[in-house]
């Protein structure tokens, strides 16, 4: 279970405790903030809470749709791939996983048909704390790549060395994930010198954590003061 799923039944607790203990000696304007402040931060949770991923086929028309399911059983995000630029990995040991597109037949990145001189092509998506189910984490890799038609033999751009790229001058600081080749038209590099998977799709997180500290402090306000 996920640190933020935690804080979000640790907040229904402080909640429902607040309420209760002012509820004899607030108003009822003063019962029905703390009622609906509740409802609203609770359905927020709820709704930047990844439960699930669902990954579909369509062949006809040779696209994987990606849908991600809240908790409030609806698709909050829905991405669409041409099924040849689509590849995963997951990575220990959180069981984070990656959807790559590496543009591979030029949709999204075309300098002529693309909006990509006005806004950088997004290449990865990162999601944690998959469950693996009955697979083994290689296993699920496999089952994944397998079922959009991702080649086993795939040069994954995340691993991409320069060194045995360039032919004459050799970098001497070189770093993992600093350059990345997706294909012969599309190459990457990280001006910090260093890839942090960390960085994608923390707004979501950070926003939780926010509206928990931010509900926690007032919660604690009217527990202290509640009596009085």
């Amino acid at each position: 279970m996920s640190l933020f799923l935690y804080m979000y039944i640790f907040n229904n607790y402080i909640i429902l405790y607040s309420f209760c203990k002012v509820a004899s000696t607030s108003d009822k304007y003063g019962r029905i903030f703390i009622f609906l402040l509740g409802v609203i931060i609770e359905l927020i949770l709820l709704f930047f809470y990844n439960k699930k991923i669902i990954i579909l086929k369509d062949t006809s028309n040779k696209k994987a749709i990606i849908k991600v399911i809240n908790f409030l059983c609806f698709a909050c995000k829905i991405i669409i791939f041409d099924l040849e630029n689509i590849h995963f990995n997951i990575i220990p040991p959180i069981n984070r996983l990656l959807i790559i597109n590496d543009f591979k037949n030029l949709v999204g990145i075309d300098l002529d048909d693309s909006n990509i001189k006005q806004k950088p092509a997004k290449y990865l998506y990162s999601f944690y704390n998959i469950s693996l189910g009955r697979y083994s984490l290689s296993r699920l890799t496999e089952v994944l790549n397998d079922f959009i038609g991702s080649p086993r033999n795939y040069k994954n751009p995340l691993i991409f060395n320069i060194n045995k790229y360039l032919k004459k001058k050799k970098r001497k600081n070189y770093k993992p994930f600093s350059y990345m080749k997706f294909s012969d038209h599309f190459f990457t590099y990280h001006l910090l010198g260093e890839f942090n998977t960390s960085r994608i799709n923390d707004s979501c997180y950070y926003t939780i954590l926010t509206l928990g500290g931010i509900l926690f402090s007032i919660c604690w306000i009217l527990l202290m003061f509640g009596d009085k």
